[in-house]
């Protein structure tokens, strides 16, 4: 185990157990927070995601102690709200902003699941778009929906389903064979010649599998050429979505690429935690989505789009 402990901790004088009642009290709430926080920051995530959570989460534990809130239990939605305020107040950036945002609900989402409590106070807490040229170019879900509903067969709309519930990148898709799957389980060969896994629902599993016409078919977008033995090219995934986007009269802004950015951001606001988005969209640098290089491999983002 990663020594978290002395990464978290806030003012001393918040720790000093004196013969106070609501010193002691205060010192059990304490404690307990550590205990709750170092699990959390061990939860499968690298060095430098702890040291990043850790700074976050100590600036959070800070603003509650200056509100006299020693209990991550007392926390609720209104306290989420005034936190996101304050930081509004000390003029962060949005983007800086939601990522300590994103980093509290983090925490949150574990010790609800974990039973510690029993009513996740972050689940209500949205993040607030940016002005950056990413979120002014991301469908909003109800374009998802009238691109799914204007693709001319179930091929066009898989494709379409699969961008936006993996976050895949043209040339991964593309690259899909039969003998990735294993059940619900797909290993996606990224950039770098990385491999990944991501976990599908079942029925999407279900749904691709159909695309295998017959034995010989190898890839599950197959070019027409080869008889399912040569991939679909990256031009053709585009062509093909360029001329959904143009019948359902949505953004022309919206490409693959940008199907893969509002897998990112629609996970989060699902209350996917960072370090899967990480692993499921193939990155390795903090200014993308954060370095959590180690995810529970029974965990994966596209299972939070189960609709």
């Amino acid at each position: 185990m990663k020594p978290c402990q002395k990464a978290i901790e806030i003012d001393p004088s918040a720790s000093v157990v004196t013969n106070n009642p609501n010193d002691l009290d205060r010192e059990l709430h304490i404690r307990k927070n550590l205990q709750w926080i170092t699990e959390w920051l061990n939860n499968g995530k690298s060095d430098r995601s702890i040291a990043t959570y850790t700074y976050s989460i100590k600036q959070f534990l800070e603003f509650l102690a200056s509100r006299n809130i020693w209990s991550l239990e007392q926390v609720t939605p209104a306290i989420l709200l005034s936190w996101q305020e304050y930081l509004k107040s000390k003029n962060y950036k949005q983007t800086t902003i939601n990522n300590k945002i994103v980093t509290a609900k983090s925490l949150y989402n574990y010790i609800t699941n974990a039973g510690y409590i029993i009513k996740n106070p972050a689940n209500i807490i949205k993040l607030k778009k940016t002005t950056s040229s990413i979120n002014n170019k991301l469908p909003e879900w109800e374009e998802i929906q009238t691109l799914l509903e204007a693709a001319e067969n179930e091929r066009d709309r898989l494709i379409i389903e699969l961008f936006y519930k993996t976050g895949l990148r043209v040339s991964e898709l593309c690259a899909i064979k039969k003998e990735d799957f294993r059940g619900n389980r797909l290993t996606i060969l990224g950039k770098g010649s990385k491999l990944r896994t991501l976990l599908l629902p079942q029925a999407l599993v279900k749904k691709l599998m159909a695309l295998f016409k017959t034995p010989e078919q190898v890839y599950l977008f197959a070019s027409r050429k080869g008889r399912g033995t040569k991939p679909m090219g990256r031009q053709t995934i585009h062509d093909i979505l360029k001329k959904i986007i143009k019948k359902a009269n949505v953004n022309p802004a919206i490409s693959c690429h940008w199907l893969r950015h509002f897998h990112a951001v629609e996970s989060l606001d699902r209350g996917a935690p960072l370090h899967l988005v990480q692993k499921a969209l193939g990155h390795s640098n903090l200014g993308t989505t954060g370095v959590y290089l180690n995810a529970r491999p029974n965990e994966s983002t596209s299972l939070y789009f189960d609709d």
